[in-house]
């Protein structure tokens, strides 16, 4: 069960840095396309 509950931590961690990855790419093409 531990290694259940380490593994939901994993998944939120990295859930956070594919978040951080994808607003910085989507901020990124926004700029490529003009929009404010």
């Amino acid at each position: 069960f531990a290694e259940f509950v380490h593994l939901e931590e994993e998944n939120r961690r990295l859930r956070k840095l594919l978040a951080e990855k994808l607003r910085a790419e989507n901020a990124d093409l926004r700029r490529r396309l003009g929009l404010k």
